[in-house]
């Protein structure tokens, strides 16, 4: 969600930094009117910009690609700018070798700018044709295109196959951001499939190619639809992912490959049944009787390093379970939004939130899942998560190098945080001002 502040009796300046491919600034040339066909302006020059009117929802693309109708002969580059100038979504450039194309998702109604160079944000008359159009946001199953196999049942086996006449149809572009993007470029198939009980899957693909790569996802993987990313395996060859899935959830498994160019041959894909495991072996742990919860004092020196990259689901940067940490539970009497945050003055420390126990080792029942994680290399920090009420939840509290002093705060859920819409924002009502454990999740 948003963070929304309402300042009063102030005035705030906006510097702009012109830093590797984020250009800015640029001469108005005039305005667009993106429809669902594609519209070319031709003999454009680098260095002016063309604004749109951007809808909430739709996808606005402009290109250089002959494939999309554009050309030039220079090495172009895109921006996306807001209406005062500001970059939205930094320069893009060698989409389509030395031509870019840059697909905007945009999730507010308001004014945009599209601003054209070549690179790096260096203006050249006559630049070459663009192309640009809008997509409202596809949904799932119409929207994965080719290459689409729904699955009955579990265990499944796909038997010899090839992603050949898939269609690139899943780019990094379109998708939910799940590990490593760079093997999203090659001819696509996706495979769905929704257990009838939870527990662990593992998903086997037998391949002799030097590029596959698996993504799977819980939810519809294009952008705009709320999916999480539960794992991937990448690198070529055989690829093997063991996650843990929740009874009646819809999984979407993709299989892609980092060349633009290439398609592969498999061999089998198999996906086998759910099995459960229902021990959650973390050692100690502290239990929080109800919410909200805070607790000063607290270390996590001497707690054993009970939680590593190794032993748990992915959730975050896992280089911040290196230590020694501290795990807390809670069950919630209601559901909504709540805040986790420490206050401390260690270096890189991490928090981790978990719906159901964290180990990798335990599944069973509706599963378990990373909600959210916080970690960098200063100190106080806070996240924010959505709970269920009668689920139990996990607070892992962790280092990238070492145990530290801390104090902790859980908040009670709740429906409207405050900072999160206009009418109900974050007053600041003197000057100067500073939030501790903020954030914007």
């Amino acid at each position: 969600m948003k963070r929304i502040l309402l300042i009063i009796n102030c005035s705030i300046l906006f510097f702009a930094h012109n830093l590797n491919a984020q250009c800015i600034g640029g001469a108005f040339a005039s305005n667009l009117t993106p429809t669902t066909s594609w519209q070319f302006v031709n003999s454009v020059s680098g260095g002016n910009y063309y604004t749109f009117a951007g809808t909430a929802g739709n996808v606005y693309t402009f290109s250089f690609c002959s494939a999309d109708g554009g050309s030039s002969i220079y090495d172009t580059q895109i921006s996306l700018l807001n209406s005062f100038g500001n970059t939205v979504q930094a320069g893009v450039d060698d989409y389509c070798a030395a031509n870019a194309r840059l697909d905007f998702y945009c999730t507010n109604t308001s004014t945009y700018r599209v601003l054209l160079t070549k690179y790096n944000c260096v203006s050249q008359a006559n630049m070459g044709k663009l192309a640009y159009k809008s997509t409202t946001i596809p949904v799932c199953p119409a929207g994965l295109g080719t290459g689409v196999t729904n699955v009955a049942s579990l265990p499944y086996s796909s038997g010899a196959g090839s992603t050949l006449g898939g269609v690139n149809d899943l780019t990094s572009s379109n998708m939910n951001v799940c590990s490593n993007s760079a093997y999203l470029y090659g001819e696509d198939k996706v495979w769905i499939f929704t257990p009838v009980t939870g527990g662990n899957v593992t998903i086997d693909l037998t391949t002799n190619s030097s590029k596959a790569g698996i993504y799977l996802f819980n939810g519809c993987p294009l952008n705009g639809n709320n999916s999480t990313c539960i794992g991937s395996s990448l690198g070529g060859g055989n690829q093997t992912l063991t996650v843990c899935v929740e009874q009646g959830s819809t999984y979407y498994l993709v299989v892609d490959s980092k060349s633009t160019t290439n398609n592969f041959s498999y061999t089998n894909l198999t996906i086998s049944t759910p099995t459960a495991n229902s021990t959650c072996s973390i050692g100690t742990v502290v239990s929080i009787p109800s919410l909200p919860y805070s607790s000063t004092g607290r270390t996590t020196c001497g707690k054993g390093n009970e939680i590593t990259k190794s032993n748990v689901e992915v959730c975050g940067n896992s280089t911040y379970l290196g230590n020694e940490d501290e795990v807390f539970s809670f069950t919630p009497i209601s559901s909504g939004n709540i805040n986790v945050g420490i206050t401390t003055l260690s270096s890189y420390s991490g928090i981790f939130l978990y719906e159901g126990c964290p180990m990798s080792s335990y599944c069973a029942g509706t599963g378990n899942k990373c909600i959210g994680s916080e970690t960098s290399s200063s100190g106080s920090k806070s996240l924010c998560g959505y709970v269920t009420a009668g689920l139990t939840y996990y607070v892992v509290v962790d280092n990238y190098y070492n145990c530290f002093p801390y104090s902790i705060s859980i908040s009670s859920p709740t429906t409207n945080l405050v900072g999160s819409i206009c009418s109900n924002p974050v007053v600041v009502s003197s000057m100067p001002f500073t939030a501790l454990k903020e954030s914007t999740t």
